[in-house]
């Protein structure tokens, strides 16, 4: 194996992993959301918080009722 197929499948890896922290990222910060919400939180108030329009933000809160 050459240096650039190993550094090539190196990358591919990394990339790999990084794709896979930041789904969990995006899940925890979606529980978050939802947990905020719940306690009373305004979706106008999260969306601010975390930089999400208020109407995606309505969707991460209600994805548990479409499922």
């Amino acid at each position: 194996m050459g240096t650039h197929e190993a550094n090539l499948r190196a990358a591919t890896a990394a990339l790999v992993l990084v794709g896979e922290e930041r789904a969990r990222l995006i899940e925890d910060r979606n529980q978050a959301i939802r947990q905020a919400h719940v306690s009373g939180m305004s979706l106008s108030t999260i969306a601010e918080i975390v930089g999400l329009h208020r109407s995606r933000v309505g969707q991460i809160v209600n994805r548990d009722a479409d499922q």
